[in-house]
């Protein structure tokens, strides 16, 4: 490489990005990048710093693919995902700057607890569904599902490294991929063409592993690559008592070596083993259909000859200076000051009971009246609908007949200054 690569294990106490980021101690290593904890001297918070390992770092193709890869996973906001902050690159080796998240990995809670009841495996595995569907809806694969990437923290579970396996993986079937054998789809051993669905048989086999104790497939590389090209991951039930017969079937779904036959979305198997149910804004939207035609269409004249009824409740628009308006039926009449027929009527103070009676009762005609007036030019409020034409921007005269057209009648009002 033209520039030297730097010395991960001198990085510590060293500032990246233009002395913004400072290292401060190695928190994990795995078997594609080391993470350690680090310190946002502009926004005065604390980061994680993940850089690759020793021997990829040196790759100048794994080393471009993990900047590409960076950029990809940065476009993911949500709160399922662990954020990715800002990348670089210092004397040869490539950065990410990400979101830290203090708690504890889900291998870390397999470790100290064994196994998981199915609810609780339920309820963390959720999230990460939720988390993968988003990045898939992205087109993002993730491709290293593993307990060692599932965050825990006190309020969230959050979803680690996207993307960075696949930028291993284009250097071929190195130590990079051995590190994750126990959760890889047969379509990712073969090498064949991978999508989401290779996510959703590595959160199948995660869900056996929390139930069971252990991964599904054991023994050396060759033995567990042949056990899932060649076999199927066994229910859980056959290992473990007491797992329901529904999060049996839901594992050997999402597990099915033909791609095809799996769930086609994380959340769909999330789902299946009962995982409280997490809506997308556009899943939410897509359901609730197109706007409603309440928001489209007015209520039409059935006659040229009928009187005008009324229009939809609103006030007159405009198109340039002048426009048509929809008809309003002729105001009414004020309602007459009720006459005293004989005798005078007895004066009362402002305010008293006698004014605040012809007051009500003069209130009562002017809605009676509004009542029948409505009513008498309701001829066609109960025909069909029609869609109300758009007309912003015609000429009057044009816009009028449009309207005329449609079995509306309008008029144009004043000029008014818009």
């Amino acid at each position: 490489m033209a520039r030297r690569t730097a010395d991960l294990d001198s990085l510590v106490g060293r500032t990246l990005g233009r002395r913004r980021y400072e290292v401060v101690v190695r928190i994990a290593q795995g078997g594609m990048a080391i993470v350690y904890r680090g310190h946002d001297r502009q926004l005065d918070r604390v980061v994680a710093i993940k850089v690759p390992r020793p021997e990829l770092a040196r790759d100048r193709g794994f080393s471009e693919q993990f900047r590409r890869e960076a950029r990809a996973a940065a476009r993911l906001a949500h709160p399922n995902v662990v954020a990715v902050y800002d990348s670089g690159e210092e004397r040869g080796l490539p950065w990410i700057v990400m979101e830290h998240v203090s708690g504890q990995t889900l291998r870390q809670l397999l470790d100290a607890r064994g196994r998981l009841d199915p609810e609780t495996v339920a309820e963390l595995l959720g999230p990460v569904a939720d988390a993968l569907d988003h990045a898939h809806h992205a087109g993002i694969a993730h491709l290293d599902i593993k307990p060692e990437n599932v965050l825990l923290a006190r309020d969230s579970v959050k979803v680690a490294d996207f993307g960075l396996v696949r930028a291993a993986a284009q250097g071929g079937h190195g130590q990079a991929l051995a590190a994750t054998l126990p959760y890889c789809a047969p379509e990712v051993l073969r090498g064949g063409l991978v999508d989401g669905r290779a996510d959703v048989y590595a959160l199948g086999v995660v869900a056996w592993e929390c139930l069971v104790g252990r991964p599904p497939f054991d023994g050396d590389q060759d033995q567990v690559v042949q056990q899932h090209l060649h076999g199927r991951v066994p229910a859980p039930s056959l290992r473990v008592e007491g797992v329901p017969a529904a999060l049996d079937a839901a594992v050997l779904h999402a597990t099915d070596p033909d791609p095809a036959r799996r769930y086609p979305r994380a959340s769909d198997f999330a789902a299946a083993i009962g995982a409280p149910r997490r809506r997308r804004v556009d899943e939410a939207l897509q359901a609730a259909g197109p706007p409603s035609a309440r928001d489209t269409t007015v209520e039409p004249f059935t006659g040229a000859r009928q009187p005008p009824g009324p229009a939809p409740a609103g006030p007159a628009w405009q198109a340039g200076t002048q426009a048509p308006t929809m008809g309003w039926p002729a105001a009414p009449p004020a309602p007459l000051r009720p006459r005293p027929t004989t005798g005078r009527v007895p004066k009362t103070r402002a305010g008293g009971p006698g004014r605040r009676r012809w007051q009500l009762l003069a209130a009562l005609a002017v809605v009676a009246l509004l009542l029948v007036g409505l009513w008498s030019g309701a001829g066609g409020l109960f025909g069909r609908s029609v869609r109300m034409p758009d007309v912003v921007g015609e000429e009057v005269g044009d816009a009028t007949r449009i309207l005329q057209g449609r079995g509306l009648q309008a008029q144009v009002g004043e000029p008014v200054a818009s």
